[in-house]
């Protein structure tokens, strides 16, 4: 950024940028208005990540069923439209720092009064893209003249290679390092549901929409990187626990005599101080 003072003594300006390039192939085919089929191929790259590791495949094959054009259901006239759809695929993601993967001087490291620079970030060549893996399978419908209308949803998404910031033991001359450490999931179902109860025959008149959402989802950590069950410095991430989880000592109530309240350690006995032992 540039000095904003009234009369500047210094000036300074600083620009940093990333590349990305994608090719990518989509095939689509369509039967009858009934069967509909989608396969979309990507090949992307990123300068962000490690030499070894910048470019990545990630294919999508999607699928839908237009049931309201079967003639099985020609004669239920209350169905406006009724559609079953299923998809798998895999996204990438590389939202991290631009030079995260580089090994990096920085200058400004003055020794016996002379200026000089000094190893200021660990390379790391193996970085590489976190992919989302999701299946989908869901089903849209909408009935009674369009009055009531929503979807039914199941997925299971698995976000493999997590990009994350692992500490360092400070021994090491640095904080941290950007790495691929580990997978999580998350698997749910979504409903959404909406009527019209009210719906004006005239332009510019009353009508009344509802639409409600019920979600449930449920996310585990599937694994952390070199077979660690948690994450250092990060104890609220855990193997098969709830990203986020809080884990305390268990409350045993309240001393009768002191009113002083008490807690079970990890051995199952009886402490005052709520930590582990």
């Amino acid at each position: 950024t540039l000095n904003t003072a009234a009369t500047p003594l210094t000036t300074s300006e600083f620009f940093t940028g990333y590349r990305r390039q994608s090719v990518f192939a989509n095939l689509n085919y369509n039967y009858d208005s009934k069967y509909i089929l989608s396969a979309i191929a990507r090949y992307d790259g990123s300068s962000r990540f490690g030499a070894n590791y910048r470019y990545g495949l990630f294919p999508s094959l999607r699928f839908a069923w237009n049931l309201d054009n079967e003639k099985f259901l020609a004669d239920a006239s209350w169905i406006n439209s009724l559609r079953f759809r299923a998809s798998y695929g895999i996204t990438g993601n590389d939202q991290i720092g631009n030079f995260d993967g580089l090994g990096l001087y920085g200058a400004a490291a003055p020794y016996s009064g002379q200026p000089g620079i000094t190893f200021s970030q660990l390379a790391n060549p193996e970085l590489r893209w976190e992919k989302n893996r999701t299946a989908n399978l869901g089903l849209d419908f909408s009935f009674f003249d369009n009055k009531v209308f929503g979807s039914l949803e199941a997925y299971d998404k698995i976000t493999a290679d997590l990009l994350l910031s692992q500490p360092l033991q400070l021994t090491t001359g640095f904080g941290s390092i950007t790495r691929n450490v580990g997978q999580i999931q998350n698997r749910g179902i979504e409903l959404t549901l909406g009527i019209q109860p009210v719906r004006s025959l005239k332009p510019g008149g009353f009508n009344w929409t509802s639409t409600f959402i019920f979600t449930f989802n449920h996310n585990r950590v599937r694994k952390l990187y070199d077979g660690l069950q948690e994450l250092p410095g990060n104890p609220s991430t855990r193997v098969n626990r709830s990203l986020g989880s809080v884990f305390t000592q268990k409350y045993a109530g309240v001393n009768a005599a002191t009113g002083r309240p008490m807690w079970l350690d990890t051995l199952g006995n009886i402490t005052y101080q709520p930590v582990n032992r």
